[in-house]
């Protein structure tokens, strides 16, 4: 709350103190009050006391300093002396260790200095004489239910933190889970590929290898090298729809058996499209085998091929159109 509006809001005026509703319904706040001479102070205590569920009025700044360290307050009551500066230290301290406490400061007159020296340090509410002690109720119980509303939000605040960080683990953990299913998926199709022929594996790694070297000595995107590992590393997945006579013959190969043999590019994007990880790679699987020249396959679409695919081929290779 701004100061000026907090000293126009507690001014004294001749109407008895009023208690908010929301203060009634509230716990007893436990008062500390400083002030640098405590006889002159005593006069508040029988008033606050039967209210507060906890009241001590210190004099010096130690004093202070050592009960805000020691428990635990809701309430600080400082009263400010333009010729002692230990109010001032007291007021900076709670500032500076963050302690989420209601600030009352309460003034002999107004004076500009230590009005200036004030306005910094947000103080929930100015007190100028004369103030009696129902008014100074009236203040601790109005500043009292806010301090319990901010903590309130604070531990609201504290909570959804603590369920973000919570969040966040989870799903960095959800996220090894993945990768480790998605190089189970690839492990398990490379198994597959391996029992049909297994030269198709170490064939696939070596691929592998060339195709990630030449991509990055080219400028290919970093966010699209892992796409392009994985269409390296099962390029040759479609042959496993190929039956033994066909993948194994020996000889040459009649025009149908050529088109059965080329079919494996498509077969192996069917296969990938199927798995959601590995969508990015099937085109570059279906068009592994196309040529710039048109004599690849099994489109021969020549210079349309793919970009991304032509890491496969980087004696023609260009990755603009």
């Amino acid at each position: 709350m701004p100061i000026f509006s907090a000293i126009s809001s507690v001014l004294p005026t001749n109407r008895e103190a009023t208690v908010p509703r929301a203060a009634q319904s509230a716990a007893s706040p436990r008062v500390l009050i400083f002030h640098p001479h405590p006889d002159s102070a005593q006069t508040l205590h029988p008033a606050l006391l039967p209210w507060c569920s906890a009241l001590q009025i210190v004099g010096n700044f130690e004093e202070v300093q050592g009960c805000l360290t020691q428990q635990s307050w809701d309430v600080l009551v400082v009263h400010l002396d333009p010729y002692e500066k230990s109010g001032i230290e007291a007021l900076r301290f709670v500032q500076g260790c963050g302690l989420l406490l209601a600030r009352i400061a309460l003034m002999d007159c107004l004076d500009p200095l230590l009005l200036a020296a004030v306005v910094p340090l947000d103080v929930d509410a100015l007190l100028l004489p004369p103030y009696s002690p129902p008014h100074l109720r009236e203040t601790i119980e109005r500043c009292f239910v806010r301090v319990l509303d901010q903590r309130r939000q604070a531990r609201v605040q504290a909570s959804m933190e603590d369920q973000i960080v919570h969040l966040k683990e989870n799903r960095k953990q959800l996220l090894a889970e993945m990768k480790k299913l998605d190089t189970s998926v690839i492990e398990a199709l490379l198994a597959s590929l391996a029992m049909r022929e297994a030269d198709c594996v170490l064939h696939g790694l070596r691929v592998q290898a060339y195709a990630s070297y030449f991509a990055r000595l080219v400028g290919y995107p970093e966010s699209l090298l892992p796409h392009l590992e994985r269409a390296a590393l099962l390029h040759d997945i479609g042959k496993i729809g190929l039956s033994d006579a066909l993948l194994f013959r020996a000889g040459v190969f009649n025009p149908t058996d050529v088109e059965r043999m080329q079919s494996h590019a498509a077969v192996g994007e069917q296969i990938l499209q199927r798995i959601h990880f590995l969508q990015p790679a099937a085109q570059i699987v279906r068009h592994h085998h196309e040529r710039v020249d048109g004599l690849g396959f099994p489109m021969a679409c020549g210079e349309k091929v793919f970009r991304w695919a032509r890491a496969f081929f980087p004696s023609s290779m260009r990755l603009t159109p």
